[in-house]
């Protein structure tokens, strides 16, 4: 692998960990003034608008057009886009952002369990299954759930986060059932926009109300999700998976809850506990089980891509 080519990748790589791991704390920082799903279809909005112009210029294969195509966009909108937001921004109200991202973190291990559900040609080792249940022990750890908590609603909240990283693991599975020749990242835009309506509706359905004015911090809060946070960090992302594979490009989600843990003590006073540091520990070790052959394969390897365990 050539010098500048490893720069451009730890570019790319650095860029999609400080842009998501700065997310958990711009989504903490919204709350405060807007309803969480609405908000959440907001990010999902103003990423599509960036995106989809983007993709039509890029890409000849810009349109979904079999039923293939389409059940791929479906998939991703509702549940890879929608659900996941959903659940992430619902979530975050009574949740540390560094609890959130360590939860999320969860998301590649749970994929596994997925794949090895819905695709007939994965299996699951008995040492993957280990990783699995390491890593719903590390959210336990991270959620430190006690007979009050479990009772109250604050309680709840790592748990909505669970299903926010069930949510994008199983969307993200789900979307390699369906055949489908468009590009991954052309997919994704239009599942952005899907997503975002259908957000709107069960905003609209929940009865969310708007009234807060729109302050300066609000308004760089949204920009910075839908723009930085999910419209370039999403195209940086499968650039990454094209360019060094999925497994070494899903190691950004263990270096993303040491960012948010930094930025969210810098910017808006957040603490670090211990049960999340342990948390975070127990699960990247499940990762670490759960996809030991393609990562080590993988960083073994230099160059080239690899692909999906």
């Amino acid at each position: 692998m050539s010098s500048s080519r490893s720069r451009f990748i730890a570019a790319l790589f650095a860029f999609v960990a400080l842009a998501w791991g700065g997310s958990y704390v711009a989504i903490s920082v919204g709350l405060h003034n807007l309803p969480p799903v609405f908000f959440a279809a907001s990010r999902l909005d103003i990423a599509a608008v960036v995106l989809l112009p983007s993709v039509v210029a890029w890409f000849d294969d810009w349109r979904p057009t079999t039923a293939g195509d389409w059940l791929t966009v479906f998939a991703a909108g509702l549940f890879v886009a929608g659900g996941t937001n959903a659940f992430l921004f619902v979530g975050q109200q009574t949740t540390p952002s560094a609890v959130a991202a360590v939860i999320f973190a969860l998301n590649p291990i749970l994929a596994t369990l997925f794949a090895w559900a819905l695709l007939p040609s994965e299996r699951l080792s008995v040492v993957s299954v280990l990783g699995v249940v390491l890593g719903i022990l590390g959210v336990a750890i991270v959620a430190d759930p006690t007979p009050e908590m479990l009772l109250s609603a604050r309680g709840l909240g790592p748990w909505i986060l669970l299903c926010g990283a069930a949510c994008l693991g199983f969307g993200t599975v789900l979307t390699r059932r369906f055949e489908t020749t468009l590009p991954t990242l052309v997919t994704t835009s239009w599942g952005l926009l899907f997503g975002g309506l259908f957000l709107h509706a069960v905003s609209y359905g929940l009865g969310e109300h708007v009234s807060t004015a729109w302050s300066s911090t609000l308004l760089v809060s949204i920009a910075y999700l839908g723009v930085v946070a999910t419209a370039g960090a999403y195209s940086a992302y499968f650039e990454l998976i094209a360019r060094i594979g999925a497994v070494r490009t899903a190691l950004v989600s263990y270096v993303v809850p040491v960012v948010t843990a930094i930025a969210g003590w810098l910017l808006v006073g957040e603490t670090i506990t211990l049960h999340t540091v342990a948390g975070f520990v127990v699960i990247a070790t499940g990762f670490a089980l759960t996809e030991r052959r393609t990562l080590v394969a993988g960083l073994r390897d230099g160059g080239g891509t690899e692909t999906d365990a």
